[in-house]
């Protein structure tokens, strides 16, 4: 070695330390880009050592440029020095970029930081080469040196440490995937949760039944893996917040609800609860809670009663099983990332820093393609009951699916053959609104969660107004429309005056009524934007009808028919969309004792773009000063009065009667003419 060596040394022995834990660096970004590993604990792993990495190779970084600027400044390697500059350039945007994801993570709407992260990294790990090849070329040039010779002097002792670096990262990782696999890990599926005497009621195929639901075979469901959103509304604030305000939210806490299924456990056992469970209750259901000895999710206290369905439990299934509904998804959660149901501050810290660093397997696993797919809703909102439950034989009920499957939205029938765009359930009940989310789309737009409906009750029984006033800007956004028709008459005094026909405008006839006419007013309501049958869902439990009030120019009431009585009940000449619902002996199930139910003695809904035309006869009197003013309004509440009484246990419940639709028409009144 010559001693003008000396310096190249030096000068090795400075940048070592900052040149391995580079190359680590670059592999442990590069490895799992490159070749698409798949997420798991060793790949969590590597990303915690990847950003400690980077961040321990910023002081080295610093104090080499330093030192090796204030030595190279000065000399005339002309191209050496400008690879050198850019080289510290890209390298500082590469950490600007680093912190940055490190600090804020990875939110769509900022997706180009990170992958110009990695070009960065590419262009680093390059052009870092191309400074050592002509560094090497300008030494041999100066020394007369093979850069061979130089490589034989520095080289192998390079070498050797970055191999001895590399090994000691991957044993680390190694070491530390497997003390987690084995001392931390919970797993996904577990024992049932309410005793090893799990009680198969419905036969041994499935612990779940009469639910429809699966899991991955027929295990149950560790309850940390689908009692979860809390931890979910850490980073996803404000999805949290919209959830909270949801029905969804309040599926197994809704006192009617917890009414209905409380008498289905005093009458047929804990067992037979798994029927409404599935929907209403999937932590109860999957963690096998609902045997002799489990509480089902009405119980105030409980995981189930707070969590309703939550973040896992739409985001846990990953297919359907069927289209028939009482619960029909398959539902399996996988593993994510590290930590991830520890009560630990630290191991809470590092699980959503892991998810907002590399977001993509919590996408993958959050995301499924059966949640973009009304396949989904259909696993709940479809609804049937079998002999198992009834004792009877097989009855349908809900069926929002089949209803929108055969409207013009679904892009399935002749109505919709030429249309471009379906409308799915998701583009209705969950649609992109302005919001901040690291789920944002790069237009800053959310999936709404506030799931709004038909449900008015839950929101006034909260006192969550803000959310009570959505369900009414929803109910009343033009989705379902009223209008009176025009009593046009044929009959109408025309005057003998010649008048050429070709200079009316329209040949519409006029309308009016006489005094003492018996008179026939039709009024069509029409089903305009809803997917599926208006009204949908429990039709036996709710009300929406018609209310018409005819009032002469003295506003003194000619006919009204629809009204609420002082004990909130139902005028009964009112025109209805409801289902009467009876058991084996013709007797009325009015308190959704459905396991009681055969059929229907009245059905009266409206499919999605269809209309229904109730006629109203009244007669005009004599004392009533003309013009006569018709109003007419669709109204709607989501229980009626009776069971609204018993479910909720007082006698003047305050359930909001929600005006949809309104219209209005002037009819002027006339003597009828005496025939000649």
């Amino acid at each position: 070695m010559n001693k003008s060596d000396t310096p190249l040394i030096k000068e090795i022995a400075l940048i070592l330390p900052f040149l391995i834990i580079f190359i680590i660096v670059s592999l442990s970004g590069f490895i799992p880009y490159l070749f698409n590993i798949p997420h798991s604990t060793l790949f969590h792993w590597n990303t915690i050592g990847h950003t400690i990495l980077g961040i321990l190779i910023i002081a080295p970084f610093t104090l080499y440029v330093v030192h090796h600027f204030k030595r190279t400044l000065i000399t005339r390697r002309y191209f050496v020095l400008i690879t050198g500059v850019l080289l510290v350039l890209i390298i500082i945007y590469l950490y600007s970029t680093g912190t940055y994801i490190a600090i804020n993570g990875q939110e769509e709407k900022e997706r180009w930081v990170y992958h110009t992260h990695i070009y960065a990294g590419y262009i680093t790990f390059s052009l870092f080469f191309v400074h050592l090849i002509l560094f090497f070329i300008k030494k041999k040039i100066q020394t007369r040196k093979s850069p061979i010779n130089i490589f034989n002097v520095i080289g192998k002792k390079i070498i050797l440490k970055a191999l001895i670096g590399i090994s000691s990262y991957g044993l680390t990782l190694l070491l530390a995937t497997f003390l987690y696999n084995s001392l931390y890990q919970e797993k996904a599926f577990s024992s049932a949760q309410s005793g090893d005497k799990y009680e198969y009621s419905y036969g041994e195929d499935s612990p779940f039944l009469p639910s429809q639901s699966k899991t991955r075979n027929n295990q149950f469901i560790s309850v940390n893996h689908i009692a979860n959103s809390t931890r979910c509304g850490a980073c996803h604030e404000k999805i949290f917040e919209q959830w909270t305000s949801s029905i969804h939210s309040q599926a197994s806490s809704d006192p009617a609800y917890v009414k209905n299924v409380s008498l289905l456990k005093d009458i047929k056992g804990i067992s037979a609860t798994r029927y409404c469970e599935g929907c209403h209750s999937p932590v109860a259901l999957l963690t096998g809670e609902l045997s002799p000895g489990g509480q089902h999710g009405g119980i105030e206290g409980t995981k189930s009663f707070h969590e309703g369905v939550g973040c896992m439990g739409c985001h846990g299934i990953k297919s359907a099983v069927h289209l028939r509904g009482v619960g029909s998804y398959f539902f399996n959660p996988d593993n994510g990332y590290l930590f991830q149901n520890s009560q630990s501050k630290l191991a809470t810290s590092i699980h959503n820093f892991l998810i907002k660093i590399n977001p993509q397997q919590h996408q993958d696993l959050m995301s499924k393609d059966i949640l973009k797919s009304p396949k989904l809703c259909s696993t709940c909102h479809e609804q049937f009951m079998d002999k198992s439950m009834n004792n009877w034989g097989w009855v349908k009920m809900q069926n929002e699916y089949t209803s929108w499957l055969s409207s013009q939205f679904s892009g399935q029938t002749e109505h919709s053959f030429n249309a471009d765009d379906l409308f799915t359930c998701t583009q209705c009940h969950f649609p992109l609104i302005p919001g901040k989310d690291p789920s944002a789309t790069p237009d800053g737009k959310i999936v709404s969660h506030y799931t709004l409906g038909g449900n008015s009750f839950i929101p006034l029984l909260n006192k969550d107004y803000a959310q009570l006033e959505r369900v009414n800007k929803f109910l009343q956004s033009s989705r379902v429309l009223i209008s009176i028709d025009a009593p046009n008459r044929n009959d109408s005094t025309q005057t003998r005056l010649f008048i050429d026909e070709s200079i009316r405008n329209t040949s519409e006839t006029p309308y009016f009524l006489y005094y003492g006419e018996n008179s026939k007013l039709h009024i069509t309501v029409t089903n305009r934007m809803v997917g599926h049958n208006f009204p949908a869902g429990t039709t036996d439990l709710k009300q929406a009808w018609i209310y018409m009030k005819v009032i002469d120019a003295n506003n003194k009431t000619v006919f009204e028919t629809g009204k609420i009585n002082n004990d909130g009940f139902l005028d009964k000449s009112a025109h209805v969309y409801k289902t009467v619902t009876v058991d084996r002996h013709g007797k009325e199930v009015w308190k959704h004792n459905l396991f009681e139910m055969v059929g229907d003695t009245y059905k009266n809904i409206i499919p999605p773009n269809k209309s229904d035309i109730a006629k109203f006869n009244f007669t005009v009197p004599f004392w009533a000063q003309s013009p006569l003013t018709v109003t007419a309004s669709l109204k709607y509440r989501k229980l009626n009065q009776r069971y609204a009484q018993w479910a909720l246990d007082t006698a003047k419940p305050n359930i909001p009667i929600i005006e949809m639709s309104r219209d209005s028409l002037i009819i002027p009144i006339r003597d009828k003419p005496l025939v000649e």
